[in-house]
C-alpha cells in the first residue's frame, strides 16, 4: 500500500453553507434554509469560488521559504508589497506620460438630451 505525503483539501459546499449561515433558529423555524435553497447557495459557491486568495498565499510561504534557506527565485519579486509608499518601477513614466496627455487635451462637455458626459479633446496647436 503506497503512503502518499501529498496534501489534499476537500471542501463540501452544501456543509460549509449550513456551518457558515446561523439562520436555522428552533424558536423560529420558518428561518430556516431548506435543502433545495443549501444547494442553491452551495451550487453558487461551486461555480463563483475562485482560490485566489489561496494562491497568494502559497505564493507567500514559497517565497518566504526560498529568502529563508537562500534559494534564488525568479528575477522579480511577485508579492504585492502592502503599505509600499514609493511608486513601483516604471510608474513614474507612466505618470509623465499622463501628464503630458493631459497636456495635449482638454475635457469638453458632450450633450445627449437627458445626460452629459466629459469627453476629451486635443487642444489645438496654437493654443
Amino acid at each position: 500500500m503506497p503512503v502518499y505525503r501529498d496534501y489534499e483539501i476537500r471542501i463540501n459546499f452544501n456543509e460549509l453553507v449550513e456551518a457558515r449561515i446561523p439562520v436555522c433558529d428552533a424558536l423560529h423555524p420558518d428561518h430556516c434554509l431548506t435543502e433545495e435553497q443549501v444547494d442553491h447557495i452551495a451550487h453558487a459557491c461551486r461555480t463563483q469560488i475562485t482560490l485566489d486568495s489561496v494562491y497568494q498565499q502559497v505564493d507567500h510561504l514559497i517565497w518566504d521559504y526560498c529568502e529563508e534557506a537562500g534559494i534564488e527565485g525568479p528575477g522579480v519579486d511577485p508579492r504585492p508589497q502592502y503599505g509600499q509608499i514609493s511608486p513601483p518601477p516604471g510608474w513614474e513614466a507612466e505618470l509623465n506620460r499622463r501628464e503630458k496627455a493631459a497636456k495635449e487635451f482638454e475635457m469638453v462637455p458632450l450633450e445627449g438630451g437627458s445626460w452629459t458626459i466629459q469627453v476629451p479633446r486635443r487642444r489645438k496647436k496654437d493654443e
